[in-house]
């Protein structure tokens, strides 16, 4: 093989080398093309979807339906249950049955001032919200006693810590409610008087616009018609 075909040769495996480079360059542009397309598609879709879903969201929350329990939200059912946990007896019989279990005449002893229909109505709404357990032993005579629950134990926790504070707190409450009283009876005994004050002006306006009335103008009507035209004539009055 001579200086030319080896040159030649050479020049072609050069330029193959460098067709199959850019072969190969350029199909990695493309698949980097490619995987961008795919990638910017599947954002858009997940742009997409993430758009739909808040306006689902938006949509039953509009119909009051929740996929989240929001209790700021009219038609949550967490408020149904907050409202029967912090219920004035709710809170009580759940603060008891956390120190212990207690037969319903000891809980109604217990939570003082509950009627035993009031305390029978609260009972049956925990048990049937799952914080109270109702166990009936079969004797004679009947007995029954109410404990919690593991979700009881949770909630009652809660309110027993809540019903704690406030036995803490009592003095600095009655303190405030002292103060507010006093600002607001202030208030009202100021305004009172500035009232007072206004009438008063406008009655001395009305009073005295002038000085004192004229005695001799007080007669008015038909008397002082017949002062102006005289009495009657006889013969007229017959």
């Amino acid at each position: 093989m001579g200086e030319r075909e080896e040159a030649a040769e050479a020049a072609g495996v050069d330029r193959h080398g460098t067709e199959h480079g850019a072969d190969a360059h350029g199909a990695a542009e493309e698949g980097g093309a490619d995987h961008a397309v795919g990638g910017g598609a599947g954002r858009v879709a997940d742009a997409g979807s993430g758009g739909a879903e808040a306006a689902e969201g938006d949509r039953l929350r509009a119909l009051g339906v929740l996929k989240e329990p929001d209790v700021n939200a009219p038609m949550c059912p967490s408020r149904l249950v907050l409202e029967h946990v912090t219920s004035r007896w709710g809170v009580l019989a759940l603060a008891a049955l956390w120190e212990r279990t207690h037969r319903f005449s000891e809980l109604r002893r217990r939570v003082g001032g509950v009627s035993e229909k009031m305390l029978a109505q609260t009972l049956q709404t925990l048990e049937r919200d799952g914080f109270v357990h109702r166990e009936a032993y079969p004797v004679i005579p009947p007995r029954v006693e109410y404990s919690l629950t593991p979700l009881g134990e949770e909630a009652a926790q809660q309110v027993w810590a809540l019903a704690r504070w406030s036995e803490r707190r009592v003095p600095e409450v009655q303190a405030a409610r002292e103060q507010y009283d006093a600002r607001r009876s202030d208030s009202t005994r100021a305004g009172a008087e500035q009232g007072s004050g206004r009438h008063t002006g406008v009655r001395r306006a009305t009073a005295e616009p002038g000085g004192a009335p004229n005695p001799g103008t007080r007669r008015s009507g038909p008397r002082r018609a017949e002062a102006a035209h005289g009495a009657p004539s006889g013969g007229a009055a017959r």
